[in-house]
């Protein structure tokens, strides 16, 4: 049921349409599915289904459920139905779940050091700075018109959250970063020009010449960089941003035992040294203990510049030109960014 509100009558009326064509849609494809999934009797004799409350409130059912050590049995079944031609009778048989490369707490600590990188990247280029926090309140002003999924919830929605204490949560080992530290210096070098008064600080920045409110203002859009997450995705949060600041991540971080090898499996190892460097150099690994593989792979490795893909910058694309009216200063700064991107 459409119980949109909105100040405009004819957007409302398009809304509920559009909503109305999506639930007819939802139900044509839970249908052909339904058509889909006929379990042969003996198979149904090892499959097993559970019933639950959905997010409706009404009964549903969730089938083709496995104990592990059927799922041979089942395959093989499901195998001789096909050879015998039984084509029909059976629906692809649910698939295990892939375990991820990366444990959570990994992708938060490589994830966060990727931030750390991205904001002191940021200190060097008020330019980005300054199109990122444009680009932000842009996004506020014309939600509408661009028909964003979201309203500012006030007339002026903009605000700044140091990223600082969420850096050290997700990763222990942030404090030896050299992005940290240049972080810090820059932090230390603010504190001591700003006002020690919340109040004086916007008569003493309007007394600044443009070039130093600029550099505060980009101090400040970079520590507020967010992107620290627990899961591997193909494009992070800041990836724009990462992209537009041409980050090498090697400037940034290496893999070492305690940054990274410790914490993934001996297998995951022997295969990090033969991607980085080849395979005669991951093969005298092949046996050891744990230690010996991560101080053989540290050594092995040194002059690589090998990076996990999570903190890998991927090549921007060439931007669509929507208005010729528009000057050539945005168009000669992506294609500066684009020449500056680097993939590891």
């Amino acid at each position: 049921m459409c119980d949109q509100e909105d100040d405009d009558p004819a957007r409302d009326e398009a809304y509920c349409r559009l909503e109305s064509e999506a639930d007819a849609l939802g139900q044509q494809i839970r249908a052909i599915e339904d058509s889909l999934s006929v379990w042969p009797p003996e198979l149904m004799a090892q499959a097993g289904c559970v019933v639950y409350v959905d997010n409706d409130g009404t009964a549903a059912v969730k089938r083709g459920l496995l104990r592990p050590e059927d799922r041979a049995d089942i395959a093989q079944a499901a195998r001789q139905a096909s050879e015998d031609g039984d084509h029909g009778s059976l629906v692809s048989l649910p698939s295990a779940k892939t375990r991820p490369v990366h444990s959570e707490k990994l992708m938060r600590r490589l994830t966060a050091h990727r931030v750390a990188a991205v904001q002191a990247e940021l200190l060097a280029r008020p330019d980005v700075a300054l199109a990122a926090v444009t680009a932000h309140l842009a996004g506020n002003i014309f939600q509408h018109e661009l028909r964003f999924d979201y309203r500012a919830s006030d007339v002026l929605s903009i605000s700044a959250t140091d990223g600082a204490t969420d850096l050290r949560a997700a990763a222990e080992d942030m404090e030896t970063s050299p992005a940290w530290a240049q972080l810090q210096a820059e932090r230390a070098a603010w504190i001591e020009r700003l006002p020690k008064q919340p109040e004086a600080i916007f008569g003493w920045v309007l007394a600044q010449d443009q070039a130093t409110a600029l550099q505060l203002l980009t101090f400040v859009v970079a520590v507020t960089v967010k992107g620290i997450s627990g899961s591997e995705t193909d494009q992070p949060c800041n990836g724009a941003i990462a992209q537009a600041l041409g980050l090498d991540m090697t400037r940034w971080w290496s893999a070492t035992g305690p940054s990274y090898l410790d914490h993934v499996s001996r297998a995951r190892v022997i295969e990090v040294v033969t991607e980085a460097v080849d395979a005669n150099a991951a093969s005298p690994l092949v046996g050891l203990k744990k230690d010996a593989v991560v101080a053989g792979a540290v050594q092995a490795m040194a002059e690589s510049g090998w990076l996990p893909a999570c903190l890998r910058t991927q090549v921007p694309k060439p931007a669509s030109v929507h208005n010729a009216g528009s000057g050539n200063d945005a168009g000669d700064l992506a294609a500066a960014d684009t020449d500056a991107a680097t993939v590891a």
